[in-house]
């Protein structure tokens, strides 16, 4: 905290403010304007130096939104879409071998992330198959079966409002899933989509053949952004899912940890291969766990030549 602060000459009173800085610096911390001299003009030059801060700022949001706005406008029509494609929601499933099947819900309201309305789904029906497009039906199917009019206990922001756009991350199979789960519900008119990952083609209902977008296209850039987003969010779900299976089926099998005792060591090591990994020592450092214990999981994991 510097010992002295030059203010511009019409900032008010600023009392209160030396007196809080004063406290926290442990010394008097004086607050003053500059009539002349040096000081004035290093005011001066702080103080454009802020006036094109902003303004850069302004402009740098500014052209934000109008390639947002731009992005948009090229979906729309790309897609003959009757309206601008404002909440965008994009559905993806993440699996390996048919385990731990999940689902992932993103939303793009005005071209840009809504995070607090991202959804995540245990897959419950298990097909067996990584290419199940069951998986997708459901996803959808939840998600459209919680449509409210904003009553109810089951009430939730993220499912209230009705989508302008449904991207499906995918090809024909994953997108006449999606269609025909949605089917089932009363809908409003929305438009559903897939994209595929394989040259970006973009396939829509009714249409035999894909639509291929330029890639520089701003609308196929934002649906990219959006698919991938879907990606990131519905693969993290499903590591963590799988995770906490292998850290469960591991410690069923060891004497003295139980509920409890798992949840401190998950806590402490993030992971199930980190636990396996960690050294005698590191086992006796979670709190929760007796150092007595922590031995004997060490000794358990080896002995089973897990270490």
């Amino acid at each position: 905290m510097p010992p002295q602060i030059i203010m511009p000459p019409d900032a008010g009173d600023l009392s209160a403010l030396a007196e809080v800085l004063s406290e926290r610096r442990g010394a008097r911390v004086e607050i003053r304007s500059a009539e002349r001299g040096e000081k004035r003009r290093l005011q001066e030059l702080a103080t454009e130096n802020a006036r094109l801060a902003l303004s850069s700022e302004a402009a740098q949001s500014e052209q934000k939104r109008l390639r947002r706005i731009e992005a948009l406008e090229e979906l729309r029509e790309a897609l003959n879409l009757e309206s601008l494609p404002i909440r965008i929601e994009c559905f993806d499933i993440s699996t390996a071998m048919g385990q731990d099947t999940v689902g992932s819900m993103v939303v793009f309201q005005d071209a840009s992330p809504k995070k607090a309305h991202y959804r995540k789904f245990g897959i419950r029906e298990s097909g067996g198959d990584p290419d199940d497009f069951a998986a997708m039906a459901e996803v959808i199917s939840r998600r459209f079966a919680r449509l409210s009019d904003g009553t109810g206990e089951d009430y939730d922001d993220s499912f209230a409002v009705t989508p302008n756009l449904v991207v499906i991350d995918g090809g024909k199979g994953q997108l006449s899933a999606a269609l025909a789960a949605m089917q089932a519900y009363d809908l409003p008119r929305v438009a559903v989509i897939a994209l595929a990952k394989r040259v970006e083609e973009v396939f829509v209902p009714g249409r035999p053949d894909p639509i291929v977008l330029d890639p520089h296209n701003p609308g196929l850039q934002l649906l990219q952004r959006i698919r991938d987003e879907a990606h990131r969010f519905a693969v993290g779900f499903h590591r963590q899912r799988r995770d906490a299976r292998g850290f469960a089926s591991i410690f069923d099998e060891l004497q003295g940890v139980g509920p409890a005792r798992r949840r401190a060591l998950l806590r402490h090591f993030g992971s199930a291969e980190g636990v396996l990994n960690a050294t005698q020592e590191e086992l006796e450092g979670v709190p929760g766990v007796p150092a007595k214990t922590a031995r004997q999981i060490y000794a358990q994991l080896h002995k089973a030549g897990r270490g």
